[in-house]
């Protein structure tokens, strides 16, 4: 028993500290422009998955996370409800968008995560700065929202760039 007990501990020591999400805390915010001289803002919550991370052992760390799309917010209904239907989110078929860990890197501003984004069905690999502190992760990334397919092909409605803000706190 002894043996089994300290193979467990072992085990999990040596595969970093996986930590839980607090949702109630945990936001994902990004920025947009629209018609080239405003600025859409928004938020989706309801981030859950799994995250093990040791600063100490990059090797160790994993990200394996997903937001639910359903709870985008712009502060506009009408327009919330039109970026859950098939020409943008297209919710129904793809309720979340998830992260999946390739790499973790120590840099001079903090750390770098590599990985494979998957929005709309669509899996690029993207790389996210963050910083970690008092068990929140921070982190920024700008895609483009035609590589995955979102929402109208050109125009001028809706920018391409959208900026990414992450902030997780985990327990």
């Amino acid at each position: 028993m002894k043996y089994i007990l300290a193979t467990l501990f072992l085990f999990f020591y040596l595969h970093g500290q996986s930590q839980a999400i607090d949702q109630a805390s945990s936001l994902v915010t990004f920025e947009i422009s629209n018609f080239g001289f405003r600025t859409v803002e928004g938020a989706i919550g309801n981030i859950d998955g799994t995250i093990d991370f040791d600063a100490g052992n990059t090797d160790l760390c994993r990200f394996d996370v997903c937001i639910d799309v359903s709870t985008i917010d712009t502060d506009n209904e009408e327009r919330d409800a039109h970026l859950l239907r098939e020409d943008f989110f297209d919710v129904a078929n793809y309720p979340n968008i998830c992260f999946y860990s390739e790499d973790v890197v120590k840099t001079a501003a903090g750390y770098a995560v590599t990985g494979n984004l998957t929005m709309k069905g669509v899996e690029k690999i993207v790389t996210i700065h963050f910083t970690y502190s008092d068990l929140t992760f921070s982190g920024t990334l700008s895609v483009d929202r035609l590589d995955y397919g979102i929402g109208p092909n050109g125009g001028f409605m809706v920018g391409s760039e959208a900026d990414i803000s992450i902030l997780v706190k985990t327990f």
